[in-house]
């Protein structure tokens, strides 16, 4: 036919477009995509933890420790549930990202066996994988939102103060409280920063438990106290169907915090197994900052006394 194409130029096209069609394909899956995949999934899990930390404070704030006058009304529960279906579709994706990597690594590594291209002793492009850390990691953050929920849902009806019968109770255990609110978000907000920008975590992180822990004692000594102060008093404790109930939301509450604190310590394991832990580094002698101040603070051992 006049104005077709030789043999020649057409084969040698058709021929560099096969090529090019697997070389890229191969470099995307075997290589472009591990690493892009890897990040996503834990960057995806430090918006998760993010944005618990948000709602955990959100939650404190609005239905559990907010001031007279200012109780949760339809509007906010309606706007924490709207929320919190996001934040559930949200873990979704995540499992979603997960499992579809963890399938294509699959098939990936099956290839190179059939195939014997990578051997043992030869250099790997991609870092080893291992999905339990981040299963673990996803489970429990998702365990920890579903606590808070229960806490949010138990706090409708039933306030902290209600139990206490007295301001003054309240004020005596603000500071306990206040601790134990700030520990959990510190370490929410430290987990997430490491998982974002792949850092290490600390060593040692403020413990969510025993300030928990410390809560818990201090609320029982401040009810015995108050309650010899009636008993010597004469005042009769409060009784009833609504004392009933405001007990039994309170169990569901004080259970699910202490469940979101054992989630949360779970969490801090498991990102640490993800992005490593920060230890001691010796001191260089060789450095000359450190060097200047400990011989400025005498703790070199060679300051004369």
């Amino acid at each position: 036919m006049r104005g077709s194409l030789p043999i020649v130029t057409l084969s040698w096209s058709l021929g560099v477009a096969i090529v090019v069609g697997v070389v890229s394909a191969v470099v995307v899956n075997w290589v472009l995509w591990p690493f892009v995949a890897r990040h996503e999934l834990r960057k995806s899990i430090s918006a998760m933890l993010f944005h618990s930390a948000i709602i955990y404070r959100g939650v404190v704030s609005k239905y559990i420790y907010y001031e007279d006058g200012h109780a949760p009304g339809e509007e906010d529960i309606a706007r924490s549930e709207e929320i919190e279906g996001r934040l559930r579709e949200g873990y979704v994706r995540i499992r979603q990202l997960m499992v579809n990597y963890i399938m294509r690594s699959i098939n990936v590594a099956r290839e190179l066996t059939i195939s014997q291209a990578l051997t043992r002793h030869e250099i790997r492009l991609r870092g080893p994988f291992n999905p339990l850390p981040y299963s673990a990691l996803i489970e429990n953050c998702e365990s920890f939102f579903e606590h808070l929920i229960e806490v949010r849902q138990a706090s409708l009806f039933f306030h902290p103060n209600y139990m206490s019968d007295s301001v003054n109770a309240s004020e005596v255990l603000l500071p306990f409280r206040r601790d134990a609110v700030a520990t959990i978000l510190l370490n929410l907000y430290i987990l997430a920063g490491a998982l974002r920008g792949n850092r290490k975590v600390p060593k040692y992180l403020p413990s969510a438990a025993a300030a928990r822990k410390k809560l818990l004692d201090r609320m029982a000594e401040v009810e015995i106290e108050y309650a010899n102060a009636r008993s010597m008093a004469g005042v009769v404790p409060k009784k009833g169907v609504g004392r009933k109930f405001a007990e039994v939301y309170q169990f569901a509450y004080s259970q699910n915090l202490s469940n979101c604190v054992e989630r949360l310590e779970c969490m801090v394991r498991y990102t640490k197994a993800i992005c490593g832990e920060v230890g001691f580094d010796p001191v260089d002698e060789d450095d000359g900052d450190e060097a200047k101040l400990m011989a400025s603070t005498g703790l070199d051992g060679n300051t004369s006394h």
